[in-house]
């Protein structure tokens, strides 16, 4: 008998001696009843509608992109002039391209 033979039926005897412990049991018993349909439409979730419609303020945001433009045209970059007003430069760039309001000198 080699040793990992030896050891392959230890780990089987040990298997068949130790009982499961309270969580696994537990756990055993929850998947069971999800399986049985015991909970129900307890468990059946919808999935989240996103409206991104309502948090892009277009008046707000032309403002926004206006501002910066202005300050553009005084010789400002526009990373400095978004810096000016506290606008992150990827928002800025983001709502001039959905608002087609790309600075011209």
């Amino acid at each position: 008998m080699s040793m990992e033979t030896s050891a392959l039926e230890y780990l089987a005897s040990k298997e068949e001696l130790s009982s499961p412990t309270a969580f696994e049991d537990l756990a055993a018993q929850v998947k069971r009843d999800i399986q049985s349909g015991y909970f129900g439409a307890m468990l059946k979730f919808k999935p989240k509608k996103r409206d991104y419609g309502s948090r892009f303020e277009v008046e707000k945001r032309t403002a926004i992109v206006a501002l910066v433009n202005s300050h553009r045209g005084k010789g400002l970059t526009a990373k400095e002039a978004c810096t000016k007003i506290d606008v992150p430069y990827s928002s800025y760039s983001h709502w001039a391209g959905i608002l087609n309001m790309k600075f011209v000198k």
